[in-house]
């Protein structure tokens, strides 16, 4: 362009010369080639989903102000990260369906389209295609609501080899989470025309929310390396290339998608549950159904939902709950804390008066729905 250009007499001066221009930081190459080749060694441990629905999920539903608003998405491919050469892939909840209401849970009612549940019923199927080329069908095996991952089981062909070309990313330890260090969020939105390199940006670890805030995602972390719908379930890694966690965003419509506010669900999170996912089993938000008010002295029964775990543990209206696994409640704020941390099948242990009798009820929870 300069050669073309100099040749015209409108061209003149257009172009500075830069022979004699200042070079480039040594520093600065040095890191951008970190950058490169971090970037493309985690990329071999980080799969493309494409997921086919009955009906299309291009719009993410969220609550407003004003009632339901509804986001444009994308409708692409989405990433996850392959942690095993069984054929376990990671990648975020969001991915799969709306984890709005895993937030912040509707007050009236819920259009069809916010319910997670109804997203994972709508996915007629999953392919995973991984470094080596091959697309391979996946299905849901386990997920973990309260963290936002979703866990996927290849099904390769019989006979046919599970070493899908990856090099599986090592994690960081403990004491790996400062305010600070440097994050690479390498992502695949490509689908089967697999790029040389990675969807990749870079930033820091901003902050750790509060283990024991209210929101859900109290203990994870806050970058501002780029997550969006394209990287979200991707692999968050440093500059070593060791796994972080895996890239999340939890509610849009709250954040703004591309604000600069995205989370990287730390390994320390996802390490204890692993197994658990990994026989399938589905950390569900707890439902307990039952309407109640606060009192002086515990939480008044003013109503059962029919079908409800309240109605087959025995819990009748009229009764006062007094206990919780033993602490005492007297308010829904303290009620809701000690279900914190409670999902679907596990027991709670209710301490109930109901008229001179007290009675110990042990309520098996359910789904949230």
């Amino acid at each position: 362009l300069r050669a073309f250009y100099a040749k015209t007499s409108a061209g003149k001066g257009l172009f500075v010369d830069k022979s004699n221009a200042r070079p480039r930081s040594r520093k600065a190459a040095v890191l951008e080639t970190v950058f490169h080749h971090t970037g493309q060694r985690a990329y071999r441990s980080v799969v493309s989903l494409e997921i086919e629905r009955e009906k299309p999920f291009d719009k993410l539903v969220v609550p407003g102000q004003r009632g339901p608003q509804r986001l444009w998405r994308h409708a692409g491919a989405v990433s996850g990260i392959l942690l095993s050469q069984d054929g376990h892939i990671l990648t975020s909840l969001y991915n799969l369906g709306n984890v709005a209401l895993l937030v912040r849970p509707a007050r009236g009612p819920v259009p069809p389209e916010m319910r997670l549940a109804d997203a994972l019923d709508s996915i007629k199927k999953i392919t995973a295609h991984m470094p080596d080329g091959r697309a391979v069908e996946a299905e849901l095996l386990g997920r973990h609501e309260g963290l936002g991952v979703a866990l996927l089981q290849t099904k390769t062909p019989e006979g046919e080899s599970r070493d899908y070309g990856a090099s599986l990313l090592t994690p960081v330890g403990d004491a790996f989470y400062e305010t600070g260090r440097f994050v690479l969020a390498v992502g695949n939105p490509f689908g089967a025309r697999r790029l040389a390199d990675p969807l990749l940006a870079f930033g820091v670890l901003s902050k750790q929310h509060l283990p024991d805030a209210g929101d859900r995602w109290a203990g994870q972390w806050q970058t501002d390396a780029s997550v969006t719908d394209a990287t979200c379930g991707g692999a968050a890694v440093d500059l070593e290339g060791r796994l972080i966690g895996m890239l999340h965003l939890w509610f849009p419509g709250h954040h703004g998608r591309n604000s600069g506010i995205g989370f990287v669900v730390p390994w320390s999170q996802i390490a204890p549950v692993l197994p658990e996912l990994q026989r399938g089993r589905v950390f569900a938000l707890p439902w307990i159904g039952v309407n109640w008010g606060p009192t002086d002295d515990g939480l008044a029964v003013n109503g059962i939902v029919d079908a409800s775990p309240a109605e087959a543990a025995g819990l009748k209206k009229g009764d006062l709950i007094l206990r919780m696994n033993g602490v005492a409640v007297t308010s829904l704020e303290e009620a809701l804390s000690e279900l914190h941390g409670k999902w679907s099948g596990d027991a709670l242990t209710l301490t109930v008066r109901r008229g001179d009798e007290r009675l110990e009820i042990v309520v098996t929870l359910g789904a949230r729905k």
